[in-house]
């Protein structure tokens, strides 16, 4: 789960957003083509009510594959001049009432790796008075995303550092056992 801090543009108070960030990779059976999808799941209730909402994010790197990209809400796609970075965004003037987005991305690609990155914001205004608004905006950083990479580069997710402290302990355990065998054998 990742906690945004929305900060008011004009107001130093900050009021905390909780969103939950999924990704997954399917593999096409027939093709062995991957897609990426990728969702960002508000907390009910946390999310302020704003005028004007936006969202933007930058999604890294689909650099050197075909894709075709899917979105569950209405947004804008962009892909940057080298095709590196695929960039989602509200189209203006923003909503009334922003809808986070699942976003797929299917590809070429046979491997992936969580070398990838999620950058965006999500923005709007507050009503204050006299009738105006309060600019809330807030950035967000997702690394270690789940990203295509040419055959070869990846494929498997790395294990966290405790799980390799149990591979060794595993290992170890085993080494010892035959070690015990040889010692009752002579």
């Amino acid at each position: 789960m990742t906690t945004f801090p929305l900060e008011p543009v004009e107001n130093p108070e900050i009021e905390t957003v909780t969103v939950t960030f999924r990704s997954q990779v399917m593999r096409d059976p027939d093709t062995q083509r991957l897609t990426f999808v990728y969702r960002l799941e508000e907390t009910p209730g946390t999310l302020p009510n704003l005028l004007d909402e936006k969202i933007a994010m930058a999604i890294k790197s689909f650099a050197g594959f075909e894709t075709d990209i899917t979105s569950s809400v209405s947004l804008t796609i962009e892909r940057s001049a080298d095709g590196g970075t695929i960039n989602a965004f509200t189209p203006p003037p923003g909503v009334d009432e922003i809808e986070l987005p699942t976003i797929v991305i299917a590809t070429d690609a046979t491997d992936f790796d969580s070398l990838g990155s999620i950058d965006g914001t999500i923005s709007g205004g507050i009503p204050v008075e006299p009738p105006s608004a309060s600019n809330l905006s807030t950035p967000f950083s997702l690394p270690g995303t789940f990203q295509p990479v040419e055959s070869g580069g990846g494929g498997a997710i790395p294990l966290p550092g405790a799980a390799w402290a149990g591979l060794m302990m595993l290992g170890a355990t085993a080494a010892f056992a035959k070690w015990r065998r040889m010692l009752q054998i002579g």
